[in-house]
């Protein structure tokens, strides 16, 4: 008999449901996925909606898993499916990046033609453009705030890097944390993060969007 590590009782339902994921579809699951679920896997990939911040619905696809938190307390961690993007919508220094195989912070267009901030970076075995909205990497980053401390794993690998003697004067607590928080979901190593967001010496520190975009280019 398998252990089941989360009860369906524990589920979030209510987060779920912010991304169009509503009990009712989770219940019409197949036993199997269900039971992944249960054990702290990946959900199949799901079709989901979520509103940006000027209110107009995105839509992708993404699997979830849950994980239980410090508290006892269970949330949801979101494994989107990337989008293709055409290569031309994107500026001559964006296009510049982006082929050198940096991610980018940019504005997209969906199916429908509306434009909303993602993630874009190339995929190096197919050669395409791929995004991730905003927003479902800002609701991984909730979770990762809460479930991570970002001091530690920044000393744990600093430590395996030998790069601590370097690196342990870093003290954030304005947009840069949030910047080293967002690279570090897309992907990029802490100390690797870490390093190019120290970098960045002449955008208002509040300012994270900025911060990133500028970040992006040291990597």
């Amino acid at each position: 008999m398998k252990q089941v590590r989360f009860e369906e009782s524990e589920v979030p339902y209510q987060t779920l449901a912010r991304f169009g994921l509503t009990q009712e579809k989770i219940e019409d699951l197949p036993m199997w996925a269900l039971e992944d679920i249960g054990q702290g896997r990946r959900s199949p990939l799901l079709p989901i909606q979520v509103n940006n911040d000027e209110g107009e619905t995105l839509k992708s696809r993404t699997r979830f898993a849950l994980v239980r938190m410090e508290d006892g307390k269970v949330d949801v961690v979101f494994y989107p499916q990337l989008e293709k993007s055409p290569l031309e919508a994107f500026t001559q220094e964006q296009q510049e990046d982006l082929l050198a195989g940096k991610a980018i912070l940019a504005d997209v267009k969906d199916a429908d033609g509306r434009s909303s901030k993602a993630f874009v970076q190339i995929d190096t075995e197919t050669n395409q453009v791929m995004s991730v909205p905003t927003p479902v990497i800002g609701r991984n980053l909730e979770v990762l705030k809460d479930k991570l401390k970002l001091e530690d794993a920044f000393e744990k690998k600093l430590a395996h890097e030998q790069e601590a003697a370097v690196l342990a004067g870093a003290d954030f607590h304005d947009g840069r944390q949030e910047a080293v928080e967002a690279l570090t979901a897309l992907g990029y190593s802490s100390s690797e993060a870490l390093k190019a967001v120290r970098r960045v010496t002449d955008v208002d520190p509040g300012d994270v969007e900025a911060i990133l975009k500028a970040a992006l280019k040291q990597l």
